[in-house]
């Protein structure tokens, strides 16, 4: 349906040129008949534009503004990353991840005491004591214990492990248990076996499971090597005094967890315990912003993939550095976790502050504009 003011106004829009044409024509003169039907047709515009209906008034724009805006900071507020970088720095009493990459754990450990439980096959070049009868060495066993004798009787004795190389896929859990005292629990993927060499030299205690003990004496290294028969193996080391022991540096690693499982005899309660005694987290998605990390805390990631840059085992503590990606980052109980992964928010601020400035305020523009155009429209 053509709208008639529209007609109408192209009317007046001819006439009114037709008659400025004339009036050029004429130096400026028209005739008072047609300037006054010009200006009749000017005036039934007007009245036909005031009889129209007013325009609804919307009396829902302001709400739902102001519902669009709660919407919008809610999003902000409390929806979080999906992943974050961080990097912690934690001392521990005990620390679990899963190797990523087949690589050596440790270094060259030199120990005062190393116990190897789990089933295993021996190679054990032994030479017995002086005036000892050669003892009858089982090729199996489930436990095996090399111990160094006190060395101011007996000289300079040893027992060095080697670098120990184990696949991708292990499994590693190692704790604080005394002081210079740590074990190692490892648990090989399937189908693959952890293969502990050592070297001893000078008077070592050795023991193993059904037998007593017997000491040996080695006046140059002896090699030994003992290969797991199940994917689980357990290490239990003893260092020598003031000494300092470190895990291989730059681990690549996933599932860091700092946490205890402690079960009761019957194995129908399990509770997990919090192993971090101080530490800091930097979270690097907010610029590195710092943490500190409270004795208990129950810092746990759903996932987490990065890279052990240092593991350090001194007076019966753990030190343990880490860098890489995390998901669903919480601290607390079962009951009352809390979420420390950062919001959108947090993060636009960190990572995009100028952006967020510019947008927060071309928002707010808009919002006032819409409100002002509300109240216009109600007078």
């Amino acid at each position: 349906m053509t709208d008639p003011v529209s007609g109408l106004r192209k009317s007046l829009d001819e006439q009114a040129k037709q008659l400025s044409e004339e009036a050029v024509r004429n130096n400026g003169q028209v005739t008072a008949e047609q300037l006054e039907a010009l200006t009749r047709l000017q005036r039934l515009i007007g009245i036909v534009e005031e009889m129209r209906p007013a325009p609804p008034r919307n009396k829902w724009v302001l709400p739902g503004l102001l519902v669009s805006s709660l919407a919008v900071a809610s999003v902000l507020l409390f929806v979080h990353l999906p992943a974050a970088e961080v990097e912690v720095d934690a001392t521990v009493s005990e620390v679990a991840f899963r190797l990523d990459t087949d690589t050596p754990l440790t270094p060259g450990m030199v120990l005062a005491f190393l116990g190897v439980s789990g089933p295993q096959k021996l190679e054990l070049p032994l030479m017995p004591l002086p005036g000892d009868q050669p003892a009858e060495i089982p090729k199996e066993t489930n436990r095996i214990s090399f111990r160094v004798l006190d060395k101011e009787k007996n000289g300079n004795s040893s027992v060095t492990m080697p670098s120990l190389e184990l696949p991708a896929g292990t499994e590693v859990r190692l704790e604080a248990r005394s002081p210079n005292n740590y074990r190692l629990t490892l648990n090989t993927p399937k189908g693959s076996r952890a293969e502990i060499s050592l070297s001893c030299e000078g008077n070592i205690q050795v023991g193993m499971a059904g037998q007593p003990a017997q000491q040996y004496r080695f006046p140059v290294p002896a090699a030994f090597s003992s290969q797991a028969a199940s994917e689980q193996i357990i290490l239990d080391m003893t260092f020598p005094d003031q000494t300092k022991a470190a895990l291989t540096p730059q681990l690549p690693v996933s599932n860091l967890a700092f946490v205890h499982v402690e079960q009761n005899s019957k194995q129908t309660m399990v509770r997990y315990v919090s192993t971090i005694l101080t530490g800091v987290m930097y979270l690097d998605s907010l610029n590195g912003e710092q943490r500190n990390l409270r004795s208990g805390e129950g810092l746990r990631f759903q996932s987490s993939h990065g890279e052990l840059r240092s593991v350090v085992l001194r007076d019966g503590l753990i030190s343990v550095q880490f860098q890489g990606g995390v998901e669903r980052m919480t601290s607390g109980s079962n009951n009352t976790l809390v979420k420390l992964m950062p919001s959108l928010l947090e993060w636009l601020r960190a990572r995009h502050g100028l952006y967020l400035l510019w947008g927060t305020g071309l928002y707010l523009f808009g919002i006032l504009g819409g409100v002002l155009r509300w109240l216009r429209a109600l007078q």
